[in-house]
C-alpha cells in the first residue's frame, strides 16, 4: 500500500475514535447532573429518597445505558486504531528486512 493511503487510514480511524470518545466522555461528565435533574423531580421528602427515586428512575438508567454504550463504541474505535498503527509497523518491519536480505539501505 501507498504511504499517503495508509497515513488517510490511520488519520480516518484516529478521527473516529477521538469523536467517539469525546461522545463517551460528554455522557460520563454529565451523570451527575442528569442524576440532579431526576432528584428534583422526585417526590420523596428526604434527599436521600429522592436521590433512590433518582437512580432508580428511566431517566437516568437510559442515561447510564446510552454511556456505557457509548463507551463501549469509543473502545472499539480505539481497538481499530491501535490495530491499524501495529499493521503499518508490521509493513515497515517487512519491508526493512526485505531490504537487510537484498543488501540495501
Amino acid at each position: 500500500m501507498e504511504p499517503e493511503k495508509l497515513a488517510a487510514e490511520l488519520s480516518k480511524r484516529g478521527n473516529a475514535w477521538a469523536e467517539l470518545d469525546q461522545a463517551a466522555s460528554m455522557l460520563e461528565e454529565t451523570k451527575k447532573s442528569v442524576i440532579a435533574q431526576a432528584a428534583l423531580a422526585a417526590d420523596a421528602s428526604s434527599q436521600g429518597a429522592k436521590e433512590t427515586q433518582a437512580l432508580a428512575s428511566a431517566l437516568v438508567r437510559e442515561h447510564i445505558t446510552e454511556m456505557v454504550t457509548a463507551r463501549g463504541k469509543a473502545n472499539i474505535a480505539k481497538v481499530n486504531f491501535d490495530v491499524y498503527r501495529t499493521y503499518i509497523e508490521l509493513l515497515r518491519t517487512k519491508q526493512a528486512t526485505m531490504r537487510a536480505e537484498m543488501g540495501l539501505r
